[in-house]
């Protein structure tokens, strides 16, 4: 397994809109969007555990917004995106994650 600390083990821009993965990921087989604001990003190679570090940052958001990670497994992790009131909002996003890889 990947046990070099310090290097992201996966990488992503994803579409807001649909959920799209764009080019130049790393570490990633696919993306959905699941509904409104909620993004499943499916990594591979899969962490070795659940004991990893996802993320998130917007791209072109003028207002506030939030992403945070709402669940995760060794082959996917769940990503949600809220406006500053709560309420669910497709945004652009990059991701990154850290941990052990299989």
């Amino acid at each position: 397994p990947s046990v070099t600390k310090g290097i992201a083990k996966a990488w992503c821009k994803v579409a807001g809109s649909d959920g799209a993965l764009e080019t130049g990921s790393y570490g990633i087989s696919s993306t959905s969007r699941n509904s409104t604001g909620v993004y499943k990003i499916f990594w591979n190679p899969d962490f070795s555990g659940t004991n990893y570090v996802v993320m998130t940052s917007q791209l072109n958001v003028n207002t506030d917004h939030i992403a945070v990670q709402d669940s995760r497994a060794t082959t996917y992790a769940l990503l949600e995106h809220t406006n500053s009131s709560g309420t669910a909002s497709d945004k652009n996003m990059m991701c990154v994650a850290f941990g052990e890889v299989e």
